[in-house]
């Protein structure tokens, strides 16, 4: 003996199929709204750490900038002479030529030597027909230990 089926049983047992399937739907379309709105949060955070961290640099090389430095360059004095001048803002302290590259006739040159900012130290730089003048001389001062080269003024 079967039951007859109750037709308003079935309605209601599609009707709560098909909201059960919609709710589904709605979740897997909301989890990847989710997913979607996180990923240009999580590149905007990276952009702005990337832009701290480049104004921070910027702001450091600025302060460096700021600094005092020495600056040495060489100069024509009269006659043979030459002068060894700092036109940077901060003091030189140890300033030492290296006369490897200089003829052994060359007299006195800086050796340990301070300079404040704009003075300057003679020395006599003499050439010979074995050795002429260098091109340029290597200075080195504390904080300056890789030689910097001057020029020779012309």
């Amino acid at each position: 003996m079967s039951l007859p089926i109750a037709w308003g049983d079935v309605a209601t047992w599609a009707t709560g199929a098909a909201a059960t399937v919609g709710i589904v739907v709605t979740i897997r379309a909301q989890r990847k709204t989710n997913d979607a709105a996180q990923r240009p949060a999580a590149v905007a955070e990276r952009e702005i750490s990337d832009q701290r961290q480049a104004a921070a640099e910027t702001r450091q090389s600025l302060s460096d900038a700021e600094q005092p430095w020495p600056q040495l360059v060489l100069q024509r004095g009269t006659g043979e002479a030459y002068l060894l001048r700092n036109i940077g803002s901060a003091i030189a302290i140890g300033v030492t030529i290296d006369r490897r590259n200089l003829a052994p006739e060359t007299g006195k040159t800086p050796a340990g030597i301070a300079l404040r900012p704009q003075e300057s130290a003679k020395m006599i730089l003499l050439g010979s027909l074995g050795r002429p003048l260098p091109d340029e001389i290597w200075v080195t001062w504390d904080g300056q230990n890789t030689p910097v080269a001057l020029p020779m003024p012309t």
